[in-house]
């Protein structure tokens, strides 16, 4: 069953201070507006990742058909919880109002997305490429854990160098999706008992289900003093995916490296497109860039 997106979820809330969180989410990274939740039943989700197809021929009058069958890799994918709590001080709220709360709690929702959009892409239980603080147990697996070797774009062609990636993605129903047990939860537990403050709990139990193999793709380690990103590049990325990429992620320093390939074959800037949220965006063939600072350009190979 398709899921929805927080921002469609978000029209429908009717506590302003929930559905600002929620906002709060795909106002810092754009992705979390964009990734379709599928709602599900309990914390282990087993679904069909669809590998191969199955063959399709003519046959002459009275010939059997060859007999073909597709692959169907069965995978289970266990939902985590992640969030926290945002304390702010009834000082603070008795000399500013209950705004200030309100700023507090958005400070957090800012940070639950780069959570969730880091552990999205470089998430590996136990030993992440992009470093100790993504090896996370109590976390799920992100793309780069997941992807094969028949979706990956090597820059340098060495497998093991420091550098940055860039990532493809096609989000929608049979293709890559959010899980989750129920839309993000805010709780107001007012003012605690162990210390002046007044406590808003938020949490999300959710997790990545990837139903066509082909649905995401990896352009990794481009080191700027041996490989920049180029328009080359990001074709070989593109074409990794079934159909068309919903849209691309990328670092600061990658978007530089391609606005420098346009202005110097081109002597113009990346192209611009009008993304699902109404956000006006660089592009890539009309395909979505987002730039996240939730991304580094430190990667290393464990």
């Amino acid at each position: 069953m398709a899921g929805y997106t927080h921002a469609e979820y978000a029209k429908t809330v009717d506590d302003p201070h929930r559905r600002g969180l929620i906002q709060t989410l795909y106002s810092e990274e754009p992705i979390m507006g964009l990734i379709p939740f599928r709602s599900v039943n309990g914390l282990a989700y087993s679904y069909n990742q669809e590998a191969s197809l199955p063959g399709v021929a003519f046959r002459n009058l009275n010939e059997a058909y060859s007999q073909t069958t597709g692959v169907v890799n069965r995978l289970v994918e266990t939902l985590k919880p992640y969030g926290g709590e945002s304390d702010t001080d009834r000082v603070l709220v008795n000399a500013y109002g209950k705004g200030e709360r309100t700023t507090r709690d958005s400070q957090f929702a800012k940070n639950m997305a780069v959570k969730f959009v880091q552990t999205m892409l470089y998430g590996n239980s136990p030993l992440s490429r992009a470093g100790t603080a993504f090896d996370d147990v109590k976390g799920f697996d992100g793309i780069e854990a997941r992807v094969t070797t028949g979706q990956t774009v090597d820059a340098l062609g060495t497998g093991a160098s420091t550098g940055s990636s860039v990532f493809a993605i096609r989000l929608g129903d049979g293709y890559a999706e959010g899980l989750q047990v129920m839309p993000l939860e805010v709780i107001d537990l007012g003012e605690i008992s162990s210390g002046p403050y007044f406590r808003t709990r938020v949490e999300h139990v959710a997790g990545m289900g990837i139903f066509n193999g082909s649905s995401i793709a990896w352009l990794k380690d481009l080191a700027p003093a041996t490989q920049t990103l180029t328009r080359t590049l990001m074709a070989s990325l593109r074409d990794k995916i079934v159909g068309q990429p919903s849209l691309y992620m990328m670092t600061k320093r990658s978007r530089l490296q391609l606005e420098n390939d346009y202005l110097t074959n081109f002597g113009a800037s990346i192209p611009m497109t009008v993304d699902a949220l109404g956000n006006t965006v660089e592009s890539f063939g009309g395909v979505p860039i987002y730039v996240s600072d939730a991304m580094i350009d430190t990667e290393v190979m464990p």
